[in-house]
């Protein structure tokens, strides 16, 4: 028997003594240092993959409010409109303000009415695009105080 089969059976045989033992501390880095392994490589990999996968958080968490921004855009109208009226005669301020109540008020809101079993997305489109509508009559009928203002 070889020196190099008795070593191999001394390693097999006492196995568990060398796998007890941790590594000493930053012995992973002096291994890929000696190795040649560029470490940059792999930080800058690793800090692509990160901003990956934490953008779009970042972007839906700040940037993006879904129905609530349409909520405020719609409150915010409903405030000029209300402003605009209550300068008008009494005819055209009542009528004014029935047609702002029916485009801002709501019974039920739409989110209680959604079914649970829709995406969070789908009912976050849904939201927005009914505000979208309000808006877009909150706008014409600001519109229209103002002309006859």
């Amino acid at each position: 028997m070889t020196e190099m089969d008795s070593l191999k059976n001394f390693i097999d045989n006492n196995r568990e003594a060398f796998e007890d033992n941790r590594l000493p501390l930053g012995h992973k880095m002096r291994f890929y240092v000696r190795g040649g392994v560029d470490m940059k490589k792999y930080l800058i990999a690793a800090a692509i993959l990160l901003f990956g996968i934490v953008s779009p958080m970042l972007y839906n968490s700040y940037f993006n409010n879904g129905p609530e921004k349409y909520k405020k855009v719609l409150k915010e109208r409903e405030g000029q409109i209300t402003v605009l009226a209550s300068s008008m005669d009494e005819r055209d301020k009542k009528n004014i303000l029935m047609i702002l109540d029916q485009l801002v008020k709501e019974t039920i809101p739409l989110e209680e009415q959604l079914p649970e079993t829709l995406s969070s997305e789908t009912k976050n489109e849904i939201i927005t695009n009914y505000y979208k509508t309000k808006i877009e009559g909150a706008d014409k009928l600001l519109a229209y105080a103002e002309s006859i203002e």
